[in-house]
C-alpha cells in the first residue's frame, strides 16, 4: 500500500512540476505527501517514506544532497512525537499544523545550504509556496481519506 502510494506521489510530483504553476511557483507535492503519511499511517512506515522522499527530492532539487532526507525524517521523526497531542481532523488546526511545518522546513533548509554552501539562496516564493500548499493538501486530504479511509464490511458467516 504505501508503494502505491509513493508511485502516486511521483505522477502527481510529476504533473505538476510541468504542468500547473501559478506565477512560477507549483506545490510542493512532496511535503504534501510526506505530510500526510505522517499522520495516517504507523510511525516506522511513515518514517521509512519521509526518508525514502527526502531522497527523491534531493535528487529534484538543487540543494546539497541529505539536506531533505534529514529535514523530513526529522518533520517525521517530531510529528510521530507530538501527534497524539494534535489533531488535524478539524479544519484550523490542520491548516495551522500544516503552515507551521511547511515554514519549519522552508527555514530549516535555507539554514542547512546556508551552512553547507555559505550562499544564502532565499527566494520570495519560499514564502509564497507554503499557502499555495495549503490548497493543494486540502484537495489532496478529501481525494486521500476518501481512497485510504474507505473499509469494506464483510459478513461473516
Amino acid at each position: 500500500m504505501i508503494f502505491i502510494f509513493f508511485i502516486s506521489m511521483l505522477f502527481f510530483h510529476w504533473f505538476f512540476s510541468y504542468g500547473v504553476n501559478i506565477l512560477s511557483i507549483g506545490p510542493d507535492i512532496i511535503f504534501i505527501y510526506v505530510f500526510w503519511a505522517n499522520y495516517y499511517f504507523s510511525p516506522c512506515l511513515s518514517l521509512t517514506f519521509s526518508f525514502f522522499c527526502g531522497i527523491y527530492a534531493d535528487f529534484y532539487y538543487t540543494l546539497p544532497f541529505g539536506t531533505h532526507a534529514l529535514a523530513f525524517s526529522l518533520m517525521s521523526f517530531i510529528i510521530n512525537s507530538v501527534r497524539k497531542n494534535i489533531e488535524i481532523d478539524s479544519f484550523l488546526p490542520r491548516i495551522v499544523n500544516f503552515t507551521i511545518s511547511n515554514y519549519s522546513i522552508v527555514f530549516f533548509l535555507i539554514f542547512l545550504n546556508f551552512i553547507m554552501t555559505q550562499s544564502f539562496g532565499f527566494d520570495f516564493r519560499l514564502m509564497v509556496q507554503p499557502i499555495l500548499n495549503i490548497i493543494f493538501f486540502e484537495l489532496f486530504n478529501k481525494l486521500f481519506l476518501f481512497v485510504f479511509k474507505r473499509r469494506i464490511d464483510y459478513v461473516r458467516i
